[in-house]
């Protein structure tokens, strides 16, 4: 479908590129929800798998609260747990909570960006560098979780990116956008055929010619 727009409209190109990054940035927050969901299923499971995409703290919560009621496999706990009295069930429950109100944060920053503006985005990214530096003060080896902060810089560079591109988008001029096959009122454009343009031939003007004058035209053998 060809798209016409009016004269000082921002080019097609250049509107699409920035949604396409504005896309982009809330495209990788349903990211973060979706993978942190996954990883704190499976560890509320007790399993010891592990996604990228998701965020640090909803994961450590959980599994905050799974290691200290002793729910994970026995293998995970050494000698340095005999005589430890395991927390009871609530204390697992608080962390699942606080687990479960970071992943609704980023889901409602997710779903109100799209109608209500950039600034849902700007707040996803402020949990986000929060999140990036809890993990990082929590990390005992930089070498095992290199993955984990490739990923966080890469999701706060593309919601910086997304912000950027939502400003813009907006002091961008308004276009008109026809589509091709816009509805015409024909009756308002009469139909012309090849030959209405084409010189309509003149009658020449009529003069009588005196009788005197045909008598003397001479007549042939």
């Amino acid at each position: 479908m060809a798209l016409f727009k009016k004269g000082n409209a921002a080019p097609v190109s250049e509107r699409a590129a920035l949604q396409n990054k504005l896309n982009s940035a809330r495209s990788n927050i349903l990211l973060v929800v979706i993978f942190s969901v996954i990883n704190t299923v499976l560890c509320l499971t007790g399993s010891m798998t592990y996604f990228l995409f998701s965020a640090n703290l909803p994961y450590f919560a959980t599994q905050m609260g799974v290691l200290y009621t002793g729910r994970f496999p026995a293998e995970v706990y050494g000698a340095e747990w005999e005589g430890f009295a395991f927390y009871p069930t609530s204390f697992l429950v608080i962390m699942a909570a606080i687990s479960v109100a970071c992943i609704v944060m980023y889901l409602l920053c997710w779903l109100l960006s799209k109608k209500h503006g950039y600034g849902w985005i700007i707040a996803a990214l402020v949990f986000f560098i929060i999140d990036t530096g809890f993990m990082l003060l929590n990390a005992y080896d930089f070498s095992e979780i290199i993955l984990d902060i490739v990923f966080h810089i890469w999701v706060i560079v593309s919601l910086i990116m997304g912000i950027s591109a939502a400003k813009k988008l907006k002091k961008l001029p308004a276009e008109e956008i026809v589509p091709e096959n816009y509805p015409i009122d024909v009756a308002a454009y009469p139909q012309q055929t090849p030959f209405d343009n084409a010189q309509q031939p003149v009658e020449a003007p009529y003069t009588e010619v005196p009788q005197e004058t045909v008598n003397e035209i001479p007549k042939e053998d």
